[in-house]
């Protein structure tokens, strides 16, 4: 059992001190970016946390983690995927989604994707 201890990102934001504008980045691909000269930005969602901005000194991290053990995240994350899958299976049932492989795609998306290759 592994009881190391980790601390998990539950909320990926930063404050502008020049504009006072807050940004959350809300995925993995979601890179915010303030309207203000310091061009304050954050980006990662819950994956990673990853800031910019032209002066550091002016922005204020507003990140949130909670500890876990490695073993209960392990825990949690095995749940989560079982979750996804039953869901994802589901879609497949009801003709919402297609399993290509191992991954999961909207119908809409791929008749999209069809469609366009035929342009």
């Amino acid at each position: 059992m592994d009881n190391k201890l980790i601390k998990v990102l539950t909320k990926n934001s930063v404050k502008c001190l020049m504009c006072n504008t807050i940004l959350e980045s809300k995925h993995r691909h979601d890179f915010v970016m303030c309207p203000c000269p310091n061009q304050t930005s954050t980006d990662g969602g819950l994956s990673y946390n990853r800031v910019s901005g032209k002066d550091l000194d002016l922005i204020d991290n507003l990140c949130e983690y909670r500890t876990l053990t490695q073993e209960s995240y392990d825990k949690e994350q095995a749940e989560i995927k079982a979750t996804r899958l039953v869901k994802n299976e589901q879609g497949v049932k009801d003709g919402l989604l297609l399993k290509i492989g191992d991954n999961y795609y909207d119908k809409e998306i791929i008749a999209l994707l069809c469609d366009y290759t035929r342009m």
